[in-house]
């Protein structure tokens, strides 16, 4: 399996300088955070491309983010491209019937279309208990972008051996994950690899996931690319 390596930028922020910087650190993809606005013109083509949207969550199942996300499932399809991250339940600790049949029509529409519709965990919410999202994942067929500082900020944190069992319950979904250390007023790099090094390994080893985004700057990015380089080299030989 070749692990496609990506950073994450703002879709204002696209321009043909950035992507060649990209490129010279060794990225081969980039996950465009997208702002609302969706232009989807002068997407680069030297990259792969997949799509994270946060500003709305779900949960909520509203009709105009129903529309909005109909509208961009459809635009990524015409671009050509596959995948799409989305949030539900920013504080909820519960689901509701209404946003889990919202989900469920979304991921229609996007099997529809040709386009993975995932769910993010996030650092608390519903998204944050691993039985709950497990149910949310199963109820709607929705794939999982799997965040790993989410789940070391979230109360998880605070156990390896409930970290390593909920990464291990949610590996059949896992189609994407993101990387940094933890999320403290914006994301945190690691200093060293050593306290992501035993879930990625089991990520690696145990799921289907090609697709791994190191959701921080582009400096940081690059340094801690390095690092998972150097203390997996396995990974990029297989």
């Amino acid at each position: 399996m070749k692990i496609t390596f990506a950073t994450t930028i703002h879709e204002s922020e696209i321009s043909p300088p950035l992507i060649e910087n990209i490129l010279r650190h060794g990225f081969s993809g980039v996950e465009i955070d997208l702002n609302g606005k969706n232009p989807f013109s002068h997407l680069p083509s030297e990259v792969a491309l997949r799509f994270h949207s946060r500003q709305y969550d779900l949960s909520l199942a509203e009709k105009n983010i129903f529309n909005y996300y109909r509208e961009t499932i459809e635009r990524i399809a015409q671009a050509d491209y596959d995948y799409l991250t989305l949030h539900y339940g920013f504080e909820k600790n519960e689901l509701n019937k209404e946003g889990v049949n919202f989900l469920k029509n979304l991921v229609k529409i996007g099997r529809d279309f040709g386009v993975t519709i995932a769910i993010e965990n996030l650092k608390q919410g519903v998204t944050s208990q691993p039985e709950k999202l497990l149910h949310l994942l199963e109820e709607t067929g929705a794939s999982l972008t799997i965040d790993l500082g989410h789940l070391k900020s979230s109360f998880l944190g605070e156990s390896e051996e409930e970290l390593e069992k909920a990464v291990s319950s949610l590996l059949p979904y896992v189609r994407e994950v993101h990387i940094y250390e933890r999320e403290e007023n914006g994301h945190v790099p690691p200093k060293n690899i050593f306290n992501l090094s035993h879930l990625l390994e089991t990520i690696f080893t145990n799921s289907n996931c090609y697709f791994w985004v190191i959701e921080l700057p582009l400096k940081e990015a690059a340094e801690t690319k390095l690092m998972m380089e150097k203390e997996f080299p396995h990974f990029f030989t297989i």
